[in-house]
């Protein structure tokens, strides 16, 4: 049996400089070539998430970063509430993060 697993490490929503959010462009070409992928080799499994989510743990950056990985499960082809795992942080049945406290 063939798992297929997505690996993702401090995406840091929330990062600026100045006014512009630094790496959108590096998580927008990952959303592409992570489509590309799965269209070629089949849905993944998994996503996991290790690292960073948030830069400076604001709400607005965890719902960003929500957004981004429910779209990350739609081009990989995984259910966004059955696929997602990282330490410290889960996702409800309503897709918003939650953070695990203590």
């Amino acid at each position: 049996m063939t798992y297929r697993f997505i690996h993702i490490s401090d995406v840091h929503f929330g990062q600026k400089s100045g006014t512009v959010a630094k790496h959108d462009h590096v998580r927008s070409a990952l959303l592409k070539d992570v489509g590309d992928f799965a269209k070629k080799h089949g849905s993944a499994d998994r996503i996991l998430v290790t690292g960073d989510i948030a830069y400076s743990g604001k709400t607005d950056e965890y719902e960003n970063a929500t957004e981004w990985l429910e779209q990350l499960a739609s081009v990989c082809g995984c259910d966004v509430r059955e696929s997602v795992r990282y330490p410290e942080i889960m996702i409800a049945t309503d897709t918003r993060l939650l953070i695990k406290r203590g």
